[in-house]
């Protein structure tokens, strides 16, 4: 009797040994779990930032890709009114009015080609600014989408203790 008592005894132990190790891997599990979604829902929050880093680095090649096609153009029009003018400085019978004129359009083309050719810089810097953060929010996002898929191996693998 008195064995008996101490074998009951024993698995009395062992059961609630068994029943504190369940309660601690329950709790490990809803800890795992609550990280698994915050690091989820971090995931997510650097996707979206990804796709809007995306579009404005799209928005901004677009208008870099405009003002480069406003520049040249600009150019263009500079070297063809610098053409025009050298040819009426070389012509005695323009008088100087129309002279003034031409010269004043070139001083104007000049400086709004200087002025484009500063804005392309500008974008240009910008764009590789948009880049540099979308590499960073890509390797953000990787590093996130493995942290969740090492939580969920470990919550889909079976507890061993």
């Amino acid at each position: 009797m008195e064995g008996i008592k101490k074998k009951l005894q024993a698995l009395r132990g062992e059961v609630e040994e068994a029943s504190t190790r369940e309660a601690e891997a329950k709790e490990e599990a809803a800890k795992a779990r609550q990280e698994a979604d915050r690091l989820q829902e971090e995931k997510e929050d650097v996707q979206r930032k990804l796709v809007i880093l995306q579009d404005d680095l799209e928005k901004s090649e677009a208008r870099a890709d405009e003002y480069r096609k406003e520049a040249e153009e600009k150019a263009s029009a500079l070297d063809e009114t610098e053409r025009l003018l050298r040819k009426l400085t070389t012509n005695k019978d323009v008088d100087s009015d129309e002279k003034e004129i031409l010269i004043e359009e070139i001083r104007a083309k000049t400086d709004r080609a200087v002025e484009l050719e500063k804005l392309v810089e500008e974008l240009n810097g910008r764009i590789k600014l948009l880049e540099g953060d979308l590499e960073s929010a890509e390797d953000r996002n990787d590093e996130q989408s493995r942290k969740v898929g090492s939580l969920e191996k470990e919550l889909t693998e079976p507890q061993t203790h």
